[in-house]
């Protein structure tokens, strides 16, 4: 929010808050060029938001796992030589 509230005093533009409204009084210029700053704000605001969720999902979505293979078959045999492995 300080972000936003900073795009005021960066453009020559009035701005007041008021139950998740803003309102933006000014030049036309000085206006739309506050606009465009405030919305390419909320778009990284909600980038960064989509972004977390994304790792919290993945994060507790992914499960990892450690896979020992040892040979099960260590006498030599037609069906399974000694080199081969199976995994447990």
């Amino acid at each position: 929010m300080d972000e936003i509230r900073k795009v005021g005093d960066q453009q020559d533009v009035e701005m007041s808050f008021n139950a998740g409204r803003i309102t933006i009084e000014g030049m036309r210029e000085e206006v739309d060029k506050a606009k465009d700053a405030i919305y390419e704000l909320m778009r990284k605001f909600q980038k960064e938001r989509w972004l977390d969720e994304e790792a919290k999902l993945v994060a507790d979505t992914v499960q990892w796992s450690i896979m020992v293979c040892v040979n099960l078959c260590p006498s030599p045999s037609p069906l399974f030589p000694p080199s081969s492995t199976n995994c447990v």
